[in-house]
């Protein structure tokens, strides 16, 4: 292979003829720094593998095109796909094993059942807004959506609906503001997705919407091999002050880089959201000293135990209060067999009947940790991606040097 990529290698028993070697740098060059930087190593290692399955020793065409439609995360195989064939590779040899666009009147249709199952009211008006407004980006196959709720007690309880696009670099808030969907009253919780924006390199956004009263949340996704020290994001000027008060207790516990940053308008807080390759060590203990020192009551080790699976951790921190607002730890399934629905009989009913677009019915479920106790949240990956995507290359951040 080329010697001016260290993710390439040559492999004495698998040619590489220099057809093959351009397709496969054209591709790379093609594609995003914070995919090629992840994934490209694995790639090779993949074709060669599928060059070796079918007992050849010459890389052909049909080894690229297999090796990346079963490397390459389903959110972006779309895009991937596209540039093979703007390459000239007959993409036909082997079944696309993509998911079909968003479809919006779809979606609606799967968040009113959602509701429904979660026995909560909802504007279809502010609904409409949202999936209007975000037409474009709803639409696209890269789109995570997710619907989801919690087992709070149903006046506290709302349906969210959660999107989040890779590799988009719009501005959401921007967005929102125009369109109405959030009033721009110059606080610094108006400001601080805009400074973060200016202040890192973006990957993408996310949106998660209240089905009942609409917009809630707007995060921006850091490139994820280019995690943020959570030092560097408190030293902006909009982070809420209970953030720079209580950072030290998140270092003192070894998560210092989060991926994702923003704000919920509805609670009037930022949070931070920290991979699970951005953490020391997960034992119960250490989870357990994590709540103590934010005064959160420990709970039974049976909770702690589900918190060892952890794939994301996300502290969120009030613009009011001087304390931090709660401790979120998110878990990824790819059967609901594997959601704990013993901790509560609602969640089996929701979980069950939920409506997919993708065949593959995948969840995540959260427990959130507040001074008054905890609850439970669970989320169906409507899409079909995004437990891929919080599972796959793009949670393999490369750390920053100390």
């Amino acid at each position: 292979m080329g010697t001016n990529n260290n993710s390439m290698r040559i492999i004495k028993d698998i040619y590489w003829p220099e057809k093959m070697k351009l397709y496969f740098e054209q591709t790379m060059r093609a594609t995003p720094s914070q995919f090629r930087n992840i994934a490209s190593g694995s790639l090779v290692r993949e074709i060669e593998d599928k060059t070796r399955e079918r007992n050849g020793t010459e890389v052909e065409e049909q080894d690229l095109l297999n090796a990346f439609l079963d490397t390459i995360p389903v959110y972006f195989r779309g895009d991937m796909i596209k540039l093979l064939r703007d390459l000239g590779i007959n993409t036909n040899r082997k079944k696309e094993e993509s998911v079909p666009e968003n479809d919006i009147p779809a979606t609606k249709k799967a968040i009113l059942k959602a509701v429904e199952l979660a026995g909560v009211t909802y504007d279809e008006k502010a609904i409409d807004s949202i999936l209007t407004t975000y037409k474009t980006s709803l639409s696209s196959i890269r789109t995570n959506i997710v619907l989801g709720t919690t087992t709070r007690k149903p006046e506290h309880r709302g349906l969210t609906v959660h999107f989040s696009d890779i590799f988009n670099q719009l501005n959401p808030y921007k967005i929102a503001v125009e369109n109405h969907l959030l009033p721009n009253n110059g606080m610094p919780a108006d400001k601080l997705v805009m400074e973060v924006m200016e202040s890192i390199p973006v990957l993408g956004y996310m949106v998660e919407f209240d089905a009942a009263v609409g917009m809630q949340t707007i995060g921006i996704l850091s490139a994820s091999h280019l995690p943020q020290k959570l030092q560097y994001i408190s030293a902006l000027k909009n982070v809420p002050d209970s953030f720079r008060r209580n950072i030290g207790i998140l270092e003192e516990s070894g998560i210092r880089y989060g991926s994702i940053f923003g704000v919920n308008y509805l609670k009037g807080t930022m949070f931070a959201y920290c991979m699970a390759n951005q953490l020391p060590k997960v034992t119960t203990q250490w989870f357990g000293n994590l709540l103590k020192k934010f005064d959160y009551k420990v709970p039974s080790d049976t909770i702690l135990e589900l918190c060892l699976n952890l794939n994301s951790i996300t502290a969120e921190f009030s613009y009011i209060k001087s304390q931090p607002d709660s401790i979120t730890v998110q878990v990824c399934v790819n059967v609901f067999e594997e959601v704990p629905k013993n901790l509560n009989k609602f969640i089996e009913n929701f979980g069950r009947n939920l409506e997919f677009r993708s065949e593959k019915k995948k969840y995540m479920y959260a427990i959130t940790f507040t001074k008054n106790g905890q609850y439970l949240h669970l989320k169906g990956d409507y899409s079909g991606t995004m437990v891929d995507c919080l599972t796959g290359p793009f949670n393999q951040p490369i750390r920053e040097e100390e």
